[in-house]
Protein backbone atom coordinates (compact mmCIF):
# COMPACT_ATOMS: atom_id res chain seq x y z
CA UNK A 1 0.00 0.00 0.00
CA UNK A 2 1.62 3.51 -1.03
CA UNK A 3 1.04 6.86 0.23
CA UNK A 4 -1.36 7.57 -2.26
CA UNK A 5 -3.70 5.16 -1.58
CA UNK A 6 -7.23 6.17 -0.32
CA UNK A 7 -8.49 4.72 3.05
CA UNK A 8 -12.04 4.38 4.03
CA UNK A 9 -11.35 6.95 7.08
CA UNK A 10 -9.35 9.40 4.91
CA UNK A 11 -12.91 9.49 2.68
CA UNK A 12 -14.94 9.52 5.64
CA UNK A 13 -12.54 12.77 6.64
CA UNK A 14 -12.97 14.46 3.29
CA UNK A 15 -16.44 13.19 1.89
CA UNK A 16 -19.97 12.52 3.01
CA UNK A 17 -22.09 10.11 1.31
CA UNK A 18 -26.08 10.36 0.90
CA UNK A 19 -27.14 6.55 -0.11
CA UNK A 20 -30.66 7.98 -0.66
CA UNK A 21 -29.78 10.47 -3.14
CA UNK A 22 -25.68 9.34 -4.82
CA UNK A 23 -24.63 12.28 -3.27
CA UNK A 24 -20.95 12.98 -2.26
CA UNK A 25 -20.32 16.13 -0.12
CA UNK A 26 -17.25 17.81 0.67
CA UNK A 27 -16.88 18.00 4.57
CA UNK A 28 -12.95 19.52 4.19
CA UNK A 29 -12.02 22.16 2.99
CA UNK A 30 -9.29 21.72 0.16
CA UNK A 31 -6.43 24.38 -1.13
CA UNK A 32 -8.98 24.40 -4.27
CA UNK A 33 -12.06 26.73 -4.78
CA UNK A 34 -14.44 23.59 -4.04
CA UNK A 35 -16.19 25.25 -0.68
CA UNK A 36 -17.47 22.67 2.19
CA UNK A 37 -20.66 21.23 1.92
CA UNK A 38 -20.87 21.49 -1.63
CA UNK A 39 -21.29 17.98 -4.26
CA UNK A 40 -18.59 16.43 -5.88
CA UNK A 41 -17.77 14.68 -9.07
CA UNK A 42 -18.67 14.73 -12.53
CA UNK A 43 -20.45 12.26 -14.89
CA UNK A 44 -17.45 10.90 -17.77
CA UNK A 45 -18.63 10.40 -21.26
CA UNK A 46 -19.59 6.90 -20.59
CA UNK A 47 -22.28 8.22 -18.00
CA UNK A 48 -20.41 6.90 -14.75
CA UNK A 49 -20.09 9.47 -11.90
CA UNK A 50 -16.19 10.12 -11.21
CA UNK A 51 -14.68 11.81 -7.77
CA UNK A 52 -11.13 12.94 -7.66
CA UNK A 53 -9.92 12.79 -3.60
CA UNK A 54 -6.30 13.68 -3.01
CA UNK A 55 -5.60 14.50 -6.89
CA UNK A 56 -6.60 11.04 -7.81
CA UNK A 57 -9.97 10.08 -9.49
CA UNK A 58 -12.41 7.40 -8.48
CA UNK A 59 -15.15 5.58 -9.35
CA UNK A 60 -17.78 7.10 -7.38
CA UNK A 61 -19.69 3.53 -7.36
CA UNK A 62 -16.41 2.27 -5.59
CA UNK A 63 -16.08 4.90 -3.32
CA UNK A 64 -20.04 4.36 -2.45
Amino acid sequence: MSDKDLTAMRLREVLDYCPETGAFIRRATPLIAQKMGMTVGYINDGGYLRIRVDGKVYPGHRLA
